[in-house]
């Protein structure tokens, strides 16, 4: 405890909460260091305002920007990019996502099965879509992998012997895919881990990026919405980060590697150094939610496409991230818009003749969903021998009073009550044109009522109204009146219009 306490005494001087890191402390050395800080479980974040444009602010649906992304890099890292030799050269190609009103259109999704259940991303989205949008369109508008679980698991071949092999995970009962690291969905903590590794999260209408305490993620009077763990705090406020956070960070999240990073052999295959595709969550400066899915292949020895985590900082950094943390990567990305895949995942198909001519989704066990507003289900499990258990969290529906039925009269039938709160209301405009219409409906039915009355009943001939003096024979239109009056007459006697001569007036 005492070596302790110096250690952190004398690193004092620069806090986790700086965005430059930890000062080693002479005398110490590296890997002491790096072993002290990985058990420190303790809070180290930055926290953001969620971006609302105005304009699309109260929309439906999300608002997404979609860009494709090419790149070239500097394969060695210790290499400035302006004495990069083009035999050195890689070129990498993805796609960025930038949303405009992330609130109420961002969520962190497990499968339907759980966590230990892994499912394609486009099985994830589609499942979503099913339940929440019921299956009127896609559950994900653009859905990418998301957390680091358990892909190899070590089972028990033969207990007389006891024999053990590692298995993909899901190929067995007894090889599930475990989730690795926090994750949070909608208010529902699926898992919390005290491993220090980063995080991205929606909390209070804030983006909440960096590490956070077992305590904090459990939170319930300060709870996150969303949250993930990811492997790398890549970009931290506009500044590389990786190799700070490469040094405090817990490796057993990932299976990449034993280690994150050899600081003394930057091309030593470790987590950080070895090419391979990737899936990036961050934000930007102004607060828009951004997606960034880097296909390539897994490649150690030779790198034949993919990238490094230092190269892919300042490559996030040049696209306006200010805050981004790295999610799984490899085979796992993937990349589903609308229903439809659009990216180039590495893994071989399995169930494709031939398998090394297609490359298929991996199944994950969590995703990041951008979809549409998530609105009340007004007949909520309408089918009662439907599935339940589903563990998609779907919005809690708004707590009202219970409707009293009031005892009516015989005579008078009793009107039953709706129990939707939008059942009762009834929109202002529609009340005025309902009225407007009964008005004139009546006004018609009065002229015509009148008009046969007068004509029908009275026999009174209508071109005769002008002799009644109440109705119009009086000063201004006495000329007018006299010439239909004339007029009247002579017609009545059954004269030719021709033989008779009328006073112009």
């Amino acid at each position: 405890m005492l070596l302790l306490f110096l250690v952190l005494a004398s690193s004092s001087s620069s806090s986790l909460n700086q965005p430059y890191g930890i000062s080693q402390p002479h005398g110490v050395s590296r890997r002491f260091l790096n072993h002290v800080l990985k058990h420190i479980n303790q809070s180290s974040y930055e926290e953001s305002t969620i971006h609302q444009n105005p304009s699309s602010s109260s929309s439906k649906t999300p608002s997404i920007r979609y860009e494709t992304i090419g790149r070239y890099f500097c394969g060695t890292a210790e290499t400035h990019w302006n004495d990069c030799w083009y035999s050195n050269r890689f070129y990498v190609n993805g796609k960025l996502f930038t949303i405009s009103n992330p609130k109420n259109h961002f969520s962190v999704l497990e499968p339907s099965g759980g966590c230990g259940v892994s499912a394609k991303v486009s099985t994830t989205a589609r499942d979503f879509g099913n339940q929440t949008f019921h299956g009127g369109k896609p559950g994900c508008r653009v859905a990418v992998n998301a957390g680091f679980f358990t892909r190899d698991v070590e089972v028990l071949l033969n207990a007389t012997t006891n024999a053990t092999a590692k298995v993909l995970c899901g190929t067995r009962s007894d090889a599930p895919c475990d989730c690795l690291g926090n994750l949070i969905s909608h208010q529902k903590v699926v898992q919390s881990t005290s491993l220090q590794n980063v995080n991205f999260g929606l909390r209070d209408g804030a983006f909440v990026v960096g590490y956070l305490t077992e305590e904090e993620v459990n939170s319930k009077t300060h709870p996150f919405d969303q949250l993930i763990s990811g492997v790398i705090w890549m970009v931290r406020n506009g500044t590389n980060y990786v190799d700070i956070a490469a040094s405090i960070e817990n490796p057993t999240t990932q299976q990449t590697s034993e280690v994150l990073e050899d600081p003394n052999n930057h091309r030593a295959n470790t987590f950080v150094d070895v090419f391979a595709a990737r899936t990036i969550l961050g934000h930007d400066i102004e607060g828009r939610l951004k997606i960034f899915q880097l296909d390539g292949l897994h490649g150690r020895d030779r790198p034949t496409r993919g990238i490094d985590l230092r190269s892919l900082a300042n490559i996030l950094i040049d696209l306006g991230f200010h805050n981004a943390i790295n999610l799984d990567g490899g085979g796992s990305s993937t990349t589903v818009q609308e229903d439809s895949l659009t990216s180039f995942p590495s893994d071989q198909c399995t169930d494709v003749t031939p398998i090394d001519s297609l490359r298929c989704e991996r199944p994950v066990s969590s995703i990041i969903c951008i979809h549409d507003v998530i609105e009340q289900d007004p007949n909520p499990n309408p089918n009662p021998n439907s599935n339940s258990n589903s563990n998609f969290p779907l919005p809690t529906p708004t707590s009202s009073p219970t409707p009293t039925s009031t005892p009516t009269p015989t005579s008078t039938p009793s009107i039953p009550i709706s129990s939707s709160p939008t059942a009762a209301i009834v929109p202002s405009s529609n009340v005025a044109g309902t009225t407007f219409l009964s008005i004139l409906l009546c006004l018609s039915l009065s002229i015509h009522l009148g008009l046969f009355y007068f004509i029908g009943i009275q026999k009174i001939d209508l071109r005769e109204i002008c002799h009644s003096p109440w109705i119009c024979c009086k000063e201004t239109f006495s000329n007018i009146c006299k010439t239909q009056r004339q007029y009247s007459e002579i017609e009545k006697q059954g004269l030719k219009e021709e033989e008779i001569e009328i006073e112009i007036t």
